[in-house]
């Protein structure tokens, strides 16, 4: 998952075990990596699969 930008509060709420990561990008640094406009990942969260491909992500999260 992808969380973009957040401008108003933002609450995750697990379901199960969750295995985190994080990384945090100065402004507009993520557009860097993604050919998506990063206006629309604001405020919600993105599958990885969505904005790298199949390949990015079963790398990534092996069980996808």
């Amino acid at each position: 998952m992808v969380l973009g930008q957040t401008i108003e509060p933002f609450y995750i709420e697990p379901t199960g075990f969750v295995n985190t990561f994080a990384v945090r990008f100065y402004p507009y640094g993520f557009a860097n990596f993604v050919t998506t406009s990063i206006k629309t990942l604001v405020n919600k969260e993105t599958t990885i699969k969505l904005l790298f491909g199949e390949t990015i992500s079963r790398a990534i999260v092996p069980n996808m």
